[in-house]
């Protein structure tokens, strides 16, 4: 353990929307020392100190991780690139894991937790509809995933050892960090700038389903809190946790809402294909940015539009429980709605969006 006592975290995925957020949290906090682990640095950079390396490559995640004994807690965040709407490489990501636990775990004698980051995709709620609110303990899918393989590699990995696990299953992940192209927060600003720019109302880009179907969000840093209360809390040792801001929204609800925020007319639900629509906005917005004098990025830089996919187009309730992380104690929660508009706020005051 460090020499002042401090606990020292090892946030594996530092650059990405989860592990980015948590590595900061976690870096405000007086008893931790912190270590981000990415291939790349944070887009805009921050004060968390980093370690460049690729962990699908076993021999640089050991010449780098080797010597890291006095880490007590590490953060598995990462993931695998993969195309939007593409499976996800399982046996890469498992190699991953591998490599990072086989490799610090003999050498990192204080361990005290390993915490593994998940989501909804456990439940098989991104593909179908599933029993909801989807609880921690409901039986696994028959489709393969490299959370159930990840969680059933740790499990086995802790068996006898002084050191515990953790997961976190968070649904619809929000945030502002700067760069994050695969977030609705970016989408739906730009969505609008465009749409307004163009003189057109604020239409639903999705199904009438998920117009009207339940929803769920998880703020970035309400997940890293979370994160750290399940790291240092013993009654939660072993445990998983779904973690969500607390409440649920439908589209229905917050579209007239969000039209009301950009100043605009709201419109009838209207699915499109925004990779098709969007891929001939560049020009747009260009002249967006012109305009409002904006941060210059291209519009591919700005959102990453396959993503709609996964958030407008399930007609079913996407909804998970967090009755646990209640009755375990923790009992934070964000307003959704006021969520949105603070982020928004940002963006503006940023002049990320008009």
């Amino acid at each position: 353990m460090p020499r002042d006592g401090r606990k020292k975290a090892l946030v594996v995925g530092a650059s990405g929307i989860v592990g980015r957020r948590l590595a900061e949290y976690l870096h405000s906090q007086e008893d931790w020392e912190v270590v981000g682990l990415s291939r790349r640095e944070p887009i805009g950079g921050n004060d968390v100190p980093r370690i460049a390396v690729d962990l699908s490559d076993r021999a640089d995640t050991t010449a780098k991780l080797g010597n890291l004994s006095d880490v007590t807690h590490i953060f598995y965040e990462a993931r695998f690139d993969h195309e939007e709407g593409q499976p996800e490489p399982i046996e890469t990501n498992l190699s991953m894991f591998h490599n990072l636990i086989e490799t610090l775990e003999p050498v990192a004698r204080k361990l005290e937790h390993v915490h593994v980051g998940s989501g909804h995709k456990n439940y098989g709620l991104h593909s179908g509809p599933a029993p909801t609110p989807a609880r921690e303990d409901a039986p696994r899918t028959i489709q393969p995933s490299f959370y159930y393989q990840q969680e059933d590699f740790i499990r086995a990995r802790q068996v006898g050892k002084s050191w515990s696990w953790s997961t976190a299953r968070p649904t619809g992940l929000c945030d502002t960090a700067p760069g994050i192209t695969r977030s609705m927060i970016s989408l739906i600003c730009t969505y609008a700038a465009i749409c307004k720019e163009l003189e057109l109302p604020l239409r639903f880009p999705g199904t009438e389903g998920n117009y009207h179907a339940l929803y769920q969000c998880t703020e970035a840093l309400h997940l890293a809190k979370a994160t750290m209360w399940m790291a240092t809390e013993p009654k939660c040792a072993n445990h998983d946790f779904n973690i969500t801001n607390g409440d649920t929204f439908r589209w229905s609800t917050l579209w007239p809402k969000f039209a009301d925020y950009f100043d605009m007319e709201l419109g009838p639900v209207q699915t499109i294909d925004l990779v098709e629509h969007m891929g001939v906005m560049e020009p747009v917005w260009q002249r967006i940015v012109e305009k409002h004098d904006l941060v210059r990025q291209p519009l591919d830089q700005v959102a990453l539009w396959p993503y709609w996919r996964h958030l407008w187009t399930p007609d079913w309730d996407i909804v998970s429980s967090t009755m646990k992380a209640r009755q375990f104690g923790f009992t934070e929660f964000v307003d959704s709605e006021e969520m949105f508009f603070q982020m928004f706020d940002h963006f503006r005051a940023e002049q990320v969006f008009p």
